[in-house]
This record gives structure tokens, C-alpha cells and sequence, in this order.
């Protein structure tokens, strides 16, 4: 590994907008992995206006990051699959 690239995803610290990417991920130019760009765009803690617009966030931010070959559709499915079981966006 490159002493500069901690997490060893070929993108280097001072570039990487996601350091500490799971070893094997692929990555964006910006170092994210899928899950890290959905996690990004759809905060756990973020306010929603109720469950499914959480979910719909996942969904989007997940399709997104499968079209930029960053996800399989068996990781976007369970990404998708643990939004829609969590309980984020229910009053």
C-alpha cells in the first residue's frame, strides 16, 4: 500500500473524500464506494418527511451508484432492502 493512500483504494489522503473504504471496493475518482455515497446522500440522521422518503433516497442514490458500476444489484438490493426495514423517517 502507498504510504499517501491509507485505506489503499488507489485514491490518495489528500484526494479521498472517503477515507477508511472497505478493502476490494471499488471506488469513485473521489475515493467513495457505493454504500459510502448512498450513506453521503441519504444521512441516517438527515429529516425526512416520513419512511418512504427515506427509502426513495436509498433507492435513488443506490441506482445511481449501480449505474456507475460502483454497486452489484445484489448490493444495491440489500441497501435498498435494509433502508426499507430500518425505521428512519417514521414518526
Amino acid at each position: 500500500t502507498h504510504s499517501c493512500d491509507t485505506d489503499g483504494d488507489g485514491v490518495p489522503d489528500t484526494s479521498d473524500s472517503c477515507p477508511g473504504t472497505a478493502a476490494g471496493s471499488k471506488v469513485n475518482a473521489g475515493g467513495c464506494s457505493g454504500a459510502q455515497l448512498v450513506a453521503n446522500s441519504c444521512p441516517t440522521s438527515g429529516s425526512y418527511k416520513n419512511h418512504g422518503a427515506y427509502v426513495s433516497c436509498v433507492a435513488k442514490a443506490s441506482e445511481d451508484a449501480l449505474n456507475a458500476g460502483l454497486l452489484t444489484s445484489a448490493e444495491k438490493d440489500a441497501i435498498v432492502s435494509a433502508a426499507g426495514q430500518s425505521s428512519i423517517g417514521k414518526k
